[in-house]
Formats: structure tokens, C-alpha cells, sequence
């Protein structure tokens, strides 16, 4: 899979993590990382390990998963990726090791950038901060509310009468 620079140009814009961003704060964001080239398989992000990188997709599809080892028996899939989402923003948040395993499930372009050079971008130009942690916010609170609804149909929680308030059981 290959990508004019144009075209990453163009992929970029349509990803979740900088929307809202003007055009000029956008190509600022662009000049802080690089596009690369992923085959199939590859291994970019280790549960356990330091990570210093966001991952933006722009093309294929990644796989976020909890691997097998001594305490999981076998491999957890969480999530899939694809263009128009990003991976990283856990340790990008919190700064602590990775939470999950990443890798490509096919031939992917990513765009990549540094935390460092994240950060540096927001203190030149605050309202780039702002606008990428609302995105990212808007993000978590959704992947938490799907969340809510999986857990729900596994276990539903019993309705109160009228929203629980006239309930017999309190």
C-alpha cells in the first residue's frame, strides 16, 4: 500500500484525532511527524513497554490486543483500527507503559508522531492542545460508552420502576 504525499496529506484530514483543526494548525500538526509503511504482522506497539509514538491510520487496518503470556491464556482481541482512527493515546495521556499490543493485520500506512514532538506543538499553540484533547476526550467517552452497552447485554441491569426512585427495594 502506498500513498502520494498528497493523498496522506489528505488521509490525515480525515482522521478523528485532528478534526476541528484549521488548515494551517493541521499542517503544523502534519510537520511534526512522518508517514510510514507497515507490512502485514508488524509489531509496533508491546503491552508492558515504553511507547513514544501516537499512531494515526491512514490506510489497512491494525489490531489492538492483550497477548498471551503466564497470567492470559491465550490472546485477547480488543479492537480493530482503521483509517480515520489512531492508536498510542493511552501513554500519550498518562505517560505509563503500554496497555495493549498493536500490529498490523495488513499492509498499513500510519502516520507517526513523538509525544515530545505533541507536546512541543501544543505549547507553541495552545488552541491545537485544546482542540486535540476535546478530540480525544470525545473519543474515550464514546469507546467507554460502547463499553457500557457490551457489559449491559451481558449482563443487564435489572429497571426500576421510574427510574428506580419509588423502588420497594430501598
Amino acid at each position: 500500500m502506498t500513498l502520494t504525499k498528497d493523498a496522506a496529506y489528505g488521509a490525515l484530514l480525515g482522521n478523528d484525532f485532528i478534526r476541528g483543526l484549521s488548515p494551517d494548525q493541521a499542517h503544523a500538526f502534519y510537520e511534526c511527524g512522518k508517514v510510514v509503511k507497515a507490512v502485514s504482522g508488524t509489531v509496533f506497539i508491546i503491552e508492558g513497554t515504553f511507547n513514544k509514538n501516537l499512531y494515526l491510520v491512514l490506510g489497512g487496518e491494525l489490531e489492538v490486543y492483550l497477548p498471551d503470556n503466564e497470567n492470559r491464556f491465550s490472546k485477547l482481541v480488543l479492537a480493530k483500527r482503521k483509517p480515520g482512527h489512531y492508536v498510542g493515546e493511552y501513554s500519550f495521556l498518562d505517560a505509563s507503559l503500554a496497555s495493549a499490543s498493536v500490529r498490523t493485520t495488513r499492509e498499513s500506512v500510519l502516520f507517526q508522531v513523538s509525544h515530545t514532538a505533541v507536546e512541543q506543538l501544543f505549547n507553541a499553540d495552545p488552541d491545537i492542545g485544546r482542540m486535540i484533547y476535546r478530540n480525544l476526550l470525545v473519543n474515550l467517552v464514546g469507546r467507554l460508552r460502547e463499553s457500557d452497552q457490551e457489559l449491559d447485554l451481558i449482563q443487564p441491569v435489572p429497571r426500576m420502576l421510574n427510574s428506580g426512585l419509588e423502588s420497594d427495594e430501598f
